[in-house]
């Protein structure tokens, strides 16, 4: 008979359904970041949300093919999940932010020689949001390679993960829509929400077992990065806003 399932791998259900109810608010409120930029910048809201949406709908998919064609052991599939986390943060939440300060820069170097340099400040936001993507995706599949084998009902840890998932990317929504960008701006939502994030993945991660040195350098350098964009969140911003002019 199958058995009620709290913990695998010695980890906590609850704490990896926590993990996926703040990554994939986070990797939302990044995705909406990001889609708000490209937006001021390419001057065309309705452009940047369909085509982007759709990119970042299909890097999931391609995220959650990759991660289930791939043969990881499941023994190491608890530190794939950590990695994929903290990697993930570490690229694409700065990402937006030189993004922006990157757009300023060519708008700077170029105003002067008519040269259209927003073919590039395109690129670099597919590929921000491509990686946005992959590492969002990824996700589901791995936590669906952690139950392989166990003696219990797949189907129920499946579907709360999924369910955690999907409310995770609607809390995304609701407090960037609603708390973040209204009364905080781009800037200071980006700068808020990432450090929160890296505070609650390190009180999620604290229970986690064998936890390596790549770890705790992933880990720091994520946390260092955070809090200095929270720090100097005002002086990055009049920084991108000299430029403009």
């Amino acid at each position: 008979m199958s058995q009620k399932l709290k913990q695998i791998n010695g980890i906590s259900l609850n704490r990896l359904y926590g993990l996926n109810l703040v990554t994939s608010c986070q990797y939302m409120v990044t995705y909406l970041c990001l889609n708000v930029a490209l937006s001021y910048i390419l001057s065309n809201s309705v452009f940047v949300f369909s085509l982007f949406t759709g990119i970042y709908l299909m890097s999931m998919g391609l995220g959650a093919f990759l991660a289930n064609r791939i043969n990881f052991k499941k023994e190491n599939v608890d530190q794939i999940i950590i990695y994929n986390a903290l990697i993930g943060m570490l690229v694409i939440n700065p990402g937006v932010s030189l993004l922006m300060y990157f757009n300023e820069s060519l708008f700077a170097h170029f105003r002067n020689s008519g040269t259209n340099y927003l073919p590039i400040t395109f690129i670099i936001g597919i590929i921000l949001t491509v990686l946005n993507g992959l590492f969002s995706g990824s996700e589901l599949p791995l936590f669906s390679k952690l139950i392989e084998g166990e003696d219990t009902k797949q189907g129920n840890f499946l579907t709360r993960i999924l369910t955690v998932d999907y409310l995770g990317t609607c809390l995304g929504v609701l407090v960037f829509s609603f708390v973040l960008f209204p009364f905080w701006g781009l800037i200071n939502s980006m700068a808020f929400s990432q450090f929160a994030t890296v505070l609650i993945l390190g009180v999620v991660f604290a229970k986690f077992p064998r936890k390596t040195k790549t770890y705790w350098i992933s880990y720091g350098l994520l946390f260092l990065i955070s809090l200095t964009l929270l720090v100097f969140r005002v002086k990055f911003l009049t920084e991108i806003n000299s430029l403009s002019f």
